[in-house]
């Protein structure tokens, strides 16, 4: 009887083990139920932006002026990159460039990535490299820090900004919230917001970001 007992317990305890397993690998919402990979190895490898939805919102308060606010939104299908600005509801600028963008992240906290922008048929290519490293101080590895390597995806439009508008964009878009991290899939979003007091006012900036990679 007591070998009875300890046969039809091993499933049991089969099943608890794989619960605990499971609770583990499953961190974001859209991660694998069960991946028999750690959340380092299936974050090192070649990524390709597919689609990203960005907003800006930039709202400046002057004493004696009207509020100014500033809106950049920018989103790309993995071919084309469209970035809209208008400031308080009239259409500044509306424009659309063919791009790509590639991210390579490696071992020992290693990445380089690579920004083609194309043009009247010509296409443009930069490249640069940088650190990774997640930023959580428990196990979850929630949060990665990426340095400069989305900074030209997500600060596309900033350069068309009307005069008298200060943004302070050196400590934007370096860290990132892991949404989701399949084998196939990384799901990236952003959203801060930052005050500043300039010389003439003060300054609120809303940035808000959604990133969908697949590898190679």
């Amino acid at each position: 009887m007591n070998c009875l007992r300890r046969y039809f317990s091993l499933p049991l305890i089969l099943v608890l083990l794989l619960g605990l397993g499971v609770s583990a690998c499953k961190v974001g919402d859209d991660d694998p139920f069960l991946s028999l990979r750690s959340r380092d190895a299936r974050l090192k490898a070649n990524w390709k932006l597919q689609e990203m939805e960005n907003h800006y919102e930039i709202r400046v308060i002057n004493p004696g002026a009207d509020p100014q606010v500033t809106v950049i939104h920018s989103s790309f299908n993995g071919y084309d990159l469209h970035v809209r600005t208008a400031v308080n509801g009239i259409l500044l600028s509306d424009t659309t460039v063919g791009f790509g963008h590639r991210l390579m992240i490696k071992d020992k906290g290693k990445l380089t990535y690579e920004n083609t922008l194309i043009q009247n048929l010509i296409g443009v290519k930069s490249t640069g490299e940088d650190n990774w490293y997640w930023l959580d101080t428990d196990k979850k590895k929630a949060r990665i820090f990426l340095g400069t390597a989305l900074h030209f995806p997500t600060m596309a439009g900033i350069t068309q900004l009307p005069p008298g508008l200060v943004l302070s964009v050196g400590s934007l878009f370096t860290d990132f919230t892991v949404e989701g991290l399949r084998n196939k899939e990384l799901d990236l979003s952003y959203n801060k917001i930052t005050e500043q007091v300039t010389f003439t006012g003060f300054q609120q900036i809303k940035v808000s970001s959604k990133m969908t990679f697949s590898s190679n």
